[in-house]
């Protein structure tokens, strides 16, 4: 005769079959838990237990991750919500709303059709040049890849030269125009790059056409510059101009002696016919300085000219005969 089996009473009364299997279930419940805290540890941290690196995850992703555990754990010690992510796509909006729409000088001369631009720091050469603000043509971002260029230029590629000495380099950077279709920089780089000779302060201004996106040389700013050379560097350079022209020979034997007038020998009009210029737009008018050479780097002078002087020799259509025009119109 078999006699069944009688389950024995646990404490309180509950069979101990069924105290086993909720013992267990409770183990198996808080090695999930810990599972499931090891798991958001990693996702947060980016270490796992073997020591190596993982990838990664954003807290914020993380905790949302967690919280859609049914957890009561989780649900009770889920990590706070984090800021979230900034999205690539909403990066030009921000540089737009800190774009810089123009400087004081042109909001107080009243200038129209500004030119919004911001000015960036180069990680490179450490340049503070200026880039258009939240670009959306081809013509406006084949400029800011020009402008990217010349910021990453400023500086001396090497860090010794051949001799062992260690370079250095600096710029000045002043965006000095930005209306009317035209952004202008007045850019001065100088430092020692090696060589028998450091660089003086070098005049590297750049100014753009931003109908066309490309760069505008001095000579490239009148209609027939070969022809008007000579009456453009007297509208530049009056003074200087006239007193060169008046110099004799036998005065100019004796100005190698005269600290005041030494330079004025160099500013003859035939010769600054065949210099080069840098120059830079502004609100009062076109900055302009010859290249004199090394030597004679502290001859140079930058000398503003007003727009009315240079209007008549300027090419129409040109970026000079449209800021003259602007300038002349009420």
């Amino acid at each position: 005769m078999t006699v069944p089996m009688q389950a024995t009473a646990g404490p309180r009364g509950v069979p101990e079959e069924d105290v086993d299997t909720k013992r267990w279930m409770q183990e198996m419940r808080e090695m999930r838990e810990m599972r499931e805290m090891r798991e958001m540890r990693e996702r947060r941290t980016g270490w796992g237990r073997d020591g190596h690196r993982r990838g990664r995850i954003p807290a914020a992703v993380a905790g949302l991750r967690v919280e859609r555990r049914d957890s009561l754990f989780h649900r009770r010690h889920a990590p706070p919500p984090s800021l979230p992510i900034c999205p690539m796509r909403l990066i030009p909006l921000l540089l737009l709303c800190l774009a810089i729409p123009a400087d004081a000088q042109a909001q107080a001369s009243g200038t129209r059709n500004t030119v919004p631009y911001l000015v960036v720091r180069d990680t490179v050469s450490g340049a503070k040049v200026p880039r258009l603000a939240a670009p959306r043509t081809r013509v406006e971002r084949a400029v800011n890849r020009q402008l990217d260029s010349i910021s990453t230029s400023l500086r001396c590629i090497l860090r010794m030269d051949g001799f062992g000495r260690k370079t250095e380099h600096w710029s000045t950077v002043r965006t000095t125009y930005a209306a009317n279709d035209v952004l202008s920089a007045f850019i001065r780089f100088g430092g020692f790059c090696g060589g028998a000779h450091p660089i003086n302060g070098e005049n590297v201004s750049a100014t753009f056409d931003l109908r066309t996106g490309k760069p505008v040389e001095f000579r490239d700013l009148f209609a027939d510059y070969e022809r008007d050379a000579s009456a453009i560097a007297r509208a530049m350079f009056p003074a200087q101009t006239t007193a060169a022209d008046r110099i004799t020979e036998a005065e100019l034997q004796q100005l190698e002696n005269d600290e005041e007038r030494f330079c004025v020998q160099f500013y003859a009009t035939e010769d600054l016919a065949r210099e080069y210029f840098a120059y830079a737009f502004t609100h009062a008018g076109l900055e302009t300085e010859p290249s004199l050479g090394h030597a004679i780097r502290a001859c140079q002078e930058v000398a503003p000219v007003p727009y009315e002087r240079l209007a008549p020799f300027a090419a129409p259509g040109g970026i000079l005969a449209r800021v003259a025009a602007a300038r002349s119109s009420p």
